[in-house]
């Protein structure tokens, strides 16, 4: 029953599994209990034990939430067994059998899972490079800890625990913006450089409104070489004091094939994004920072603009082109730099991304694939 409710979800949200026979100490029914290793992406990922136990189990009302402790954990019924669910910041547990052993026995698997580990900084990491890069949930665990001396994806560049205690409730918004400022300067300080322009990406890592809850603390900021199509590159040495080695020279026109934080591509090649132009905010210095969604809007008008005065040919074949700005940092704001990135893309009807060939400012084509994998 185990290997066949489980089969399916191995290789997709379930990397590998082990389980053991469970017996109370008064001699109750047997529990089994099992450790499960989620697939890199969903690893912290606060859905994953109430989606497996849904997805095993069938439709969602048929899912309990129940508090074990203080941690919350996920019960289903299912062929007169009661199955649990809990996931910590690295694995997913489960335990199978009767009332009331498997909750007892669910009790004793989080009192004794051990504090997964925290990335510290300095740490390099290993996750793939391109397109095969998966980077967790949450900022934790070892097992893709390796030698910055060897080759590694990702650098550790900060990492903390804030003092906010464990019944403080969420700062909210204030919280996101204290972290980009943190990320922000400990990446200006790593690298030498400010990201907007930068081969470097820099990844935040915060926790959301479910991590909070659960106790989560943690802030983490990871940089990254991006790869032109998605995902990021092998890195040999290390990215500090990488400098205007990392720069991009963005001129109007340039196309990206998914990373627009990588080395522009040839237009007539499969991309995603074309550069159109900066724009500059007049807002004189020392004006407090308004949040990254007011400067989203202020100046989305403006990039429609600019877009429609480059794109020839705005409509194509069910396709439009679209204005996305990227505005001035937290920390590139408090130091008066006021420049915004300008970029085209192309999207159907629901607004989704689509690859096309050609530049906006002359001729292009959405890029389809036919079943065998030629351009249309």
């Amino acid at each position: 029953m185990l290997n066949f409710r489980l089969g399916s979800f191995l290789g997709t949200a379930i990397g590998g599994y082990s389980y053991t026979g469970l017996e109370s100490d008064d001699g109750g029914g047997k529990v089994i209990g099992l450790s499960m290793s989620p697939a890199i992406s969903l690893q912290g990922d606060p859905f994953l034990a109430p989606g497996l136990a849904g997805s095993i189990g069938g439709p969602f009302d048929e899912l309990e939430e129940i508090t074990i402790d203080t941690a919350v954990a996920y019960r289903i019924f299912l062929s007169d067994d009661w199955w649990y669910f809990w996931a910590s910041n690295t694995h997913l547990y489960a335990t199978v059998g009767a009332e009331p052993e498997v909750e007892d026995a669910m009790a004793a698997i989080i009192d004794g899972a051990p504090d997964a580990y925290l990335w510290q900084t300095g740490d390099c990491l290993w996750f793939g490079v391109g397109e095969e890069t998966g980077m967790p949930y949450s900022p934790f665990g070892e097992a893709h800890l390796v030698d910055c001396s060897s080759p590694h994806t990702h650098e550790v560049i900060h990492s903390l625990v804030t003092d906010h205690g464990p019944d403080a409730d969420h700062p909210g918004e204030t919280f996101a913006t204290e972290v980009e400022r943190t990320c922000g300067r400990a990446y200006r300080n790593y690298t030498g450089i400010d990201w907007s322009d930068s081969k470097v990406t820099a990844i935040r890592y915060l926790p959301d409104l479910h991590e909070w809850d659960e106790g989560d603390r943690y802030v983490a900021c990871v940089a990254e070489l991006s790869a032109p199509q998605g995902g990021a590159l092998r890195i040999e040495g290390t990215l500090e004091g990488i400098g205007d080695d990392a720069l991009i020279a963005r001129t109007p026109g340039d196309c990206y094939a998914v990373s627009w934080h990588a080395d522009p591509v040839d237009c007539r090649l499969t991309h995603t994004t074309q550069f159109v132009g900066f724009l500059e905010d007049p807002t004189p210095a020392d004006t407090a920072y308004p949040g990254a969604a007011e400067l989203l809007e202020r100046f989305l008008s403006a990039c429609t603009t600019q877009v429609e005065d480059f794109a020839s040919v705005t409509d194509l074949n069910g396709a439009r082109v679209t204005a996305q700005v990227v505005p001035t940092s937290v920390v590139e704001w408090e130091d008066d730099i006021r420049t915004y990135r300008c970029f085209a893309a192309a999207v159907n009807d629901d607004g989704a991304p689509l690859e096309v060939s050609g530049s906006f400012d002359d001729t292009w084509e959405i890029v389809r694939f036919s079943e065998d994998d030629v351009t249309a």
